[in-house]
């Protein structure tokens, strides 16, 4: 079974959103932590 263009690009465009938004998470989580050091040491 072929994928028809629009499903493909679909497919990538969900998987890139995805790789984004999780990267964004991970960034915000690392600056959290951050910030609680900054805290606590200040």
């Amino acid at each position: 079974m072929q994928m028809s263009p629009f499903e493909f690009v679909t497919i990538f465009c969900s998987l890139i959103l995805g790789l984004a938004l999780s990267h964004i998470m991970r960034a915000a989580t690392d600056l959290y932590e951050i910030r609680e050091r900054v805290k606590r040491i200040g």
